[in-house]
């Protein structure tokens, strides 16, 4: 007959395996919270990183318009700066006094004196169209000679003799080719193609460059026909 175990060992097993039992779980559970809380960690460590990234490529997006608008305000300020009140200036420019704001102030130099010209006051207008009469005046002291010696001695003989059609060439060359670079031609009608060679503004400097040649060759056509013909007088007696 086979010995059964005692009830003491029996209770002792017993106590065993429930502690066992309870113990397994326990750990197991304690694992996967410090598992968890790590995960959380990490999740919340990669978020923080995440969002402060986020938070720099937006400072830097917001930075480029902020730089744009001080550059504009800094642009401005040099445009309307070094200007006064009517009352403020000195007696020998004092010369409207319906001209409240706006004045220009002595001006130490040269230099600052002429740097006012791009400055906003009072006296930018005139000075600007006194510069666009003197530029177009440049222009009209090879038009005007060429047009009396056309009406005096003739349109035919301005042409023939007179070397006339080069400087009409000229004029041509020099007012396509700014027209060309004006207007974006040829890359206007074709972006992407003329990126390199052809744009409009080498083909106005090869507009500008043959005018030059050409003007330079009437020249030298008027030149060769004085010395070997003689003036205009003398071409016309003849």
């Amino acid at each position: 007959m086979k010995n059964e175990p005692s009830s003491d060992n029996r209770d002792s097993n017993e106590q065993d395996i429930r502690r066992r039992l309870h113990d397994r779980p326990h750990s197991a559970s304690s694992a996967d919270i410090d598992t968890q809380s790590t995960f959380l960690r990490n999740r919340s460590d990669s978020s923080e990183t995440n969002l402060r990234d986020k938070t720099d490529e937006l400072d830097s997006v917001l930075e480029v318009p902020t730089k744009c608008v001080e550059q504009a305000k800094e642009v401005g300020k040099r445009v309307v700066e070094y200007v006064v009140d009517h009352a403020l200036l000195p007696h020998w420019l004092l010369d409207n006094e319906f001209l409240i704001s706006g004045h220009r102030p002595p001006m130490p130099s040269v230099k600052q004196c002429f740097a006012s010209i791009f400055h906003l006051h009072t006296e930018t207008v005139n000075i600007w169209t006194h510069l666009l009469v003197l530029f177009i005046a440049f222009g009209l002291f090879g038009f005007i000679p060429t047009m009396h010696y056309a009406l005096v001695f003739g349109f035919k003989h301005a042409f023939t003799t007179g070397a006339a059609q080069w400087l009409a060439l000229m004029a041509v060359l020099y007012i396509t080719g700014a027209s060309l670079y004006a207007a974006r031609i040829p890359e206007r009608l074709a972006p992407g193609y003329f990126d390199i060679w052809f744009q409009s503004h080498q083909i106005f400097y090869v507009f500008v460059v043959a005018a030059a040649c050409v003007h330079y060759y009437g020249i030298c056509v008027l030149s060769r026909h004085q010395v070997s013909v003689g003036d205009c007088h003398e071409s016309v007696d003849a």
